[in-house]
């Protein structure tokens, strides 16, 4: 704040920057990359070496871009700014930066170890595996949030992690001890992300607390054991068939049968449904398994579907059909040319023969090559038993088109689709091709 005097008035100059409140300072700190956050510290005596009490350390690829990545610069940094640090360090994230060494981070995590830490973000570059320090699993007494990438965890003589809700691993090797020691190490566990781990295929959930799970990558076996309020699923399971040997009994029933609690079911890749198709597929529920429907499943998502393989087909009818209460569905089509519908219509006639109907599904998203007959069939399957359907958008990808040979190609399949029966009479169908919306009002058709 300054004072000067003009015409024998003297005249107030107010400095705003200085004149902030502590918490709105703390606030604009907080959203600063730590390198700009640590320059404020010549603004004023207020914001000088304010930066030091932040809670939360973020040293990511803005500040290797800042410094030019330059070993010494950002090596230097980091220890001047963790030296400085006063209180508690509640999260600490190393994320894509290629220069420090091994030995460099293992000081800093050794450092953070003793500062109250609860939530670890590691992120090594694809080219550089990181093996975590024994101290990680000693010395975090209060983590519950870490995320680990590109690193090897060696099993300690004690696993403990037990604040742990959300963990998260990608590209991940595990050296001496499976996936259900590290579970049942995270007795609150809550989320988990597990995205190309190495070092085990068969995947044991006894998680009770777990609510969310994503999983992507090359699994043998998945088993749902203890997972009574898991609400939202997602897998991703590259599938390579030939060098997987399951026992013939329904994987399906198997696997899914300890998602009686899913709120949001996602399958999110062909390998997983042609995965859940090994072994026999049941056409209707069976009595012993009344119990596995999904009653509290609101939104399915199938990708890769593929139409031409009835047992595939199955396992989505399966699965649309446990759920008594589903809303919300999206189905992407992978269709192979020239294939045999007969077997998928003779399914999609049984279904209907069993009395299906889908009582409240509202909104369905299809996206699938337009023009095989597979698909249209499933189309025609779902407008006829969903009584209270409110949209149907469907995204046709005419680059399975023959438009040389049948250039109207596409305006004749849309024609048909329309001629498709609705059982309901606020259906509305979208069609999108060519970046471009047909849309269709409802009819009286009944």
């Amino acid at each position: 704040m300054k004072r000067g005097c003009g015409g024998g008035r003297c005249i107030r100059k107010v400095d705003r920057i200085s004149d902030l409140p502590l918490n709105i300072i703390d606030n604009i700190l907080a959203r600063l990359p730590i390198r700009d956050a640590v320059r404020t510290s010549i603004l004023s005596k207020k914001w000088k070496y304010r930066w030091v009490s932040l809670p939360e350390l973020v040293f990511d690829c803005s500040l290797q871009d800042a410094l030019k990545n330059e070993h010494d610069m950002i090596v230097k940094f980091i220890d001047r700014v963790l030296l400085l640090h006063i209180g508690p360090i509640h999260k600490f994230e190393l994320s894509d930066l290629s220069s420090p060494s091994l030995s460099d981070i293992h000081q800093w995590l050794l450092f953070v170890s003793r500062n109250g830490i609860k939530e670890l973000i590691l992120s090594m570059p694809p080219c550089r595996w990181y093996e975590v320090p024994s101290c990680l699993f000693s010395s975090f007494h209060q983590l519950n949030h870490l995320e680990l990438s590109h690193c090897s965890l060696r099993c300690p003589t004690k696993l403990e992690f037990k604040h742990i809700k959300c963990l998260s691993l990608c590209q991940v090797e595990f050296v001496g001890f499976t996936f259900e020691d590290l579970v049942s190490s995270c007795p609150l566990l809550e989320t988990l992300t597990l995205m190309w781990v190495r070092g085990f295929t068969n995947l044991v959930m006894d998680a009770p607390k777990l609510k969310y799970l994503h999983l992507r990558g090359h699994f043998k076996d998945i088993h749902f054991k203890n997972t009574p309020i898991l609400a939202k699923v997602e897998i991703d399971l590259d599938w390579f068939g030939s060098d997987l040997h399951w026992e013939e009994t329904c994987n399906l029933i198997k696997v899914l049968g300890g998602l009686v609690g899913v709120e949001d079911l996602c399958m999110a890749s062909g390998g997983i449904l042609k995965f859940l198709a090994v072994g026999i597929v049941p056409k209707m529920l069976p009595n012993a398994c009344y119990d596995l429907k999904f009653c509290n499943l609101k939104r399915l998502r199938l990708t890769s579907v593929a139409f031409h393989d009835s047992g595939v087909v199955s396992v989505a009818l399966y699965l649309i059909r446990s759920a008594p209460n589903l809303q919300k569905l999206e189905i992407s089509g992978s269709t192979r040319k020239d294939t045999d519908v007969k077997p998928v219509i003779e399914l999609l006639e049984l279904q209907d023969g069993l009395g299906c109907s889908f009582n409240q599904l509202q909104n369905v998203t299809m996206k699938c090559s337009f023009g095989l007959r597979p698909e249209l069939e499933f189309i025609k399957f779902l407008l006829t038993v969903s009584p209270v359907l409110e949209k149907m958008s469907i995204h046709s990808d005419s680059k399975d088109m023959d438009t040389e040979e049948q250039p109207n190609l596409g305006s004749t399949i849309l024609e048909e689709v329309m001629q498709f029966p609705r059982l309901s009479s606020k259906a509305e169908i979208e069609c999108f091709e060519h970046l471009q919306i047909v849309d269709y009002r409802p009819s009286s058709w009944m």
